[in-house]
């Protein structure tokens, strides 16, 4: 049987937010700009299970309740999978989080966050760029997405 390696990560919207309001959650890696992609990248080829978390804004939600994501829709304007004079690769992303009977799906704005967080049911910032990137990275990863309530 093989040992389970697990990585969490937190979105950089996720870690202004723990921040700012105090809230605790054990976590591995923040996604941002100044990550060392290639030694991350070879973390997640090792890892089993990836546990991602997001904020998200919801006034029917409590404050800090904690939302299982069974999809996402990806507003942000990148993908990880286009890359600049490469051959396109395709990547089954059809079963891309482990499902959750309360699951629901999620719309990663990016940097939009802050312009279009209440216009949207269960906005995301940056949750559906990591799934993505870690299954390209890893193709068998078992990853939970999970968004905090900041309203």
């Amino acid at each position: 049987m093989e040992k389970e390696h697990k990585i969490t990560f937190i979105t950089k919207s996720f870690f202004e937010q723990i921040t700012n309001k105090k809230i605790t959650k054990k976590y591995d890696l923040c996604f941002n700009e100044q990550m060392n992609i290639k030694k991350i990248e070879s973390e997640i080829k090792k890892a089993t299970n990836v546990l991602i978390y997001d904020i998200t804004y919801s006034e029917k939600e409590k404050e800090g309740k904690t939302i299982n994501i069974n999809d996402h829709i990806n507003k942000t304007g990148k993908n990880f999978l286009i890359k600049k004079n490469k051959v396109p690769v395709f990547i089954d992303i059809s079963h891309l989080y482990d499902k959750n009977r309360a699951g629901i799906i999620t719309t990663g704005l990016g940097n939009h966050y802050a312009k279009y967080y209440k216009e949207i049911e269960h906005p995301s910032s940056d949750l559906c760029l990591i799934s993505v990137w870690c299954k390209s990275v890893n193709a068998n990863l078992n990853i939970k997405g999970k968004l905090i309530n900041t309203f």
